[in-house]
């Protein structure tokens, strides 16, 4: 069985079978400091860890000077993963399982978007050492959205046309919106040396089966209401190199498209050790979001808590009207819950 498996993922299978993933495009929330966001990122990245269960969280505020009203854009996210069940197909594979959360806030209208899905990825394991991990990741949610229909004027306010208006609740907000939504992805990750250089790729394409919906209701009936909204493609490439024995190298490089909008980001980060024993690292690095913005990253981790910001200069056309940029904050830790072994007391001769 584990030679069948090995001969499957070869390269070129490997690459097809991401190629079938193409076909799909979207654009999503993006997070500047993605690899603190994994399962916001791909599926196949739940349990993809060393450790018992991984908690991450990430906070994104943009655009606060937009409006005179200052409320911007923000948009958190947590999630909680965990890898399970190992040695089912292979000695080497196992399973993981997560949940996640997002939430998306905007403008004076109060449009709220959101989505809570749960996640399952297979991993395999292609060496003893797991020197070489294909994974295949699901994930399904519900995804909701909703605004102040207060704030809004649709033309069935302007003009007076009866056959257009707000589905509003009892509170003046719109009726909302919710629909199942579904997630796959795959990735490759692949140990270059002993020294640990590694680097990791995958694909993933989200949002499918999720529907436009409408919050007007039309009495036409020539407006189909249940659309549905194209996937979005997102595609992911890291690496990890030591340098020195103090300093590692990190760079990588994310994409995601939907419906012709295509965000690109590239960046590179350098981890400093400052103190082996208690494992405490300092990071600092640049990236850049193409035709968008200039990235400063930095961060911080003392054993298995993990720190980081971000903050984005806007250098688009739409710098003059984004004066605060953007910025972000995370935190990760990963938990390792081992159970202590069962030694009993030896009583030593004193002879010996």
């Amino acid at each position: 069985m584990q030679r069948l498996i090995r001969t499957l993922i070869r390269p070129w299978v490997l690459s097809f079978l991401m190629l079938l993933c193409l076909e799909g495009f979207g654009q999503d929330k993006h997070f500047t400091n993605f690899r603190m966001a994994p399962l916001a990122v791909n599926p196949a990245l739940t349990g993809a860890f060393e450790g018992t269960y991984r908690l991450t969280g990430v906070y994104r505020g943009q655009w606060t000077s937009v409006t005179s009203f200052g409320n911007g854009f923000n948009t958190p996210h947590i999630s909680i993963d965990m890898p399970i069940l190992g040695g089912i197909l292979m000695e080497n594979d196992w399973i993981g399982v997560g949940l996640s959360v997002l939430s998306d806030n905007a403008g004076f209208a109060k449009y709220r978007s959101g989505f809570a899905g749960t996640s399952a990825t297979y991993h395999m394991g292609m060496d003893d050492d797991y020197s070489r991990v294909f994974s295949v990741g699901f994930q399904y949610g519900r995804e909701n959205r909703k605004f102040s229909g207060n704030d809004i004027r649709t033309p069935s306010v302007l003009f007076g046309d009866p056959g257009e208006r707000l589905v509003l609740d009892n509170e003046g907000n719109t009726q909302a919106i919710s629909n199942g939504s579904i997630g796959i992805g795959v990735t490759y990750k692949a140990t270059i040396n002993d020294q640990g250089d590694l680097w990791r790729a995958g694909i993933a394409m989200k949002g499918i089966g999720a529907s436009k919906g409408s919050f007007i209701s039309v009495d036409s009936l020539s407006q189909d209401r249940t659309n549905l909204t194209k996937p979005t493609l997102v595609g992911f490439g890291e690496a990890s190199m030591v340098m020195t024995d103090k300093i590692r190298i990190n760079p990588a490089v994310i994409f995601q498209t939907n419906s012709g909008f295509v965000t690109i980001e590239a960046q590179a980060t350098a981890d400093y050790l400052l103190n082996p024993k208690k494992r405490q690292i300092v990071t600092a690095g640049l990236g850049y979001r193409v035709g968008d913005s200039i990235n400063l990253l930095a961060g911080m981790q003392i054993k298995d808590i993990k720190v980081g910001f971000a903050y984005d200069i806007t250098m688009s056309g739409f710098s003059g009207a984004t004066r605060n940029g953007a910025f972000e904050v995370s935190v990760g830790y990963i938990g390792k819950v081992f159970k202590k072994p069962d030694v009993h007391p030896i009583i030593l001769c004193p002879r010996l």
